[in-house]
């Protein structure tokens, strides 16, 4: 169902409950749509959602700046981030396009200080030449290691000032690929033979009609397949599914499991 399809049966008296059984929306989704889009025909609608279209397609353009032409998905290539790839960009296009650095600067929307900025700190060539060996050395140290061999080598600097100098070197270490575990358990699980002897719990996710999430948590008699519990909502915490425990406990006449067990996804 559409949001202008909202404004049209809101007069066209029909009830709301006809409504939302012949679209599949939920009731406070035609409630809300109700309040935000009544009296509005379907003409200003369609523009509105023009507006928002372009408004949402605007701000990508602007946040992802940085290259020439836009890809097909509406984005303006690789994200600019740091100050040396905002220079890097103002210093292509004033290149390209021949550009004096005030105007190169409003078109990007980078401020013209960074350009003018010249760092006054130290170089730090003996920490990171030092830092350099050591990552010859320990090849598979990162930066909280380096710090604490540093700072007991005498070198009064603090972690960030090393993950800046590893991060800037290029000294990064990518992790170690995980050893692949067995997915199933490598002795069978006995299967039960009477009722009550072992229950099986998960959770099972899917979604209404109108794209909205919801949570089913099951429980079910392994040998009978018998489903003693449901518990549908939204969102399932914790203590709601203890309390749905409880619950069944105490109203199943001393029905009780052996023992149960859970998926993968519990």
């Amino acid at each position: 169902m559409s949001r202008s399809s909202t404004s049209c049966w809101s007069t066209g008296g029909v009830t709301a409950k006809e409504v939302i059984r012949r679209h599949g929306i939920a009731l406070d989704t035609f409630y809300r749509w109700k309040r935000q889009y009544s009296g509005m025909t379907k003409a200003e609608l369609q523009r509105l959602k023009a507006l928002e279209d372009e408004n949402r397609r605007l701000k990508r353009m602007v946040a992802d700046r940085g290259a020439e032409y836009p890809s097909p998905e509406g984005r303006l290539g690789k994200r600019v981030v740091t100050p040396a790839q905002r220079r890097a960009v103002v210093t292509e296009t004033r290149a390209r396009r021949a550009l004096p650095l005030r105007r190169a600067c409003r078109y990007l929307g980078i401020h013209r200080s960074l350009l003018q900025y010249r760092s006054r700190a130290a170089p730090q060539t003996a920490l990171r030449q030092r830092l350099g060996e050591l990552a010859l050395a320990k090849p598979r140290w990162g930066s909280p290691r380096f710090t604490w061999r540093l700072q007991r080598e005498g070198w009064e600097v603090n972690h960030k000032r090393i993950e800046r100098l590893v991060r800037e070197e290029r000294l990064l270490v990518g992790q170690r690929p995980r050893r692949k575990r067995v997915a199933v358990s490598r002795v069978p699980t006995p299967m039960p033979t009477r009722p009550d002897q072992r229950w099986s719990m998960d959770f099972v996710r899917d979604t209404t009609a109108e794209g909205r999430p919801f949570r089913v948590w099951t429980l079910v008699d392994d040998a009978t397949r018998e489903c003693p519990l449901l518990l549908v909502d939204r969102s399932l915490p914790a203590w709601r599914v203890v309390e749905a425990l409880d619950m069944l406990r105490c109203c199943a006449a001393g029905r009780w499991p052996s023992c149960a067990t859970t998926g993968r996804s519990s």
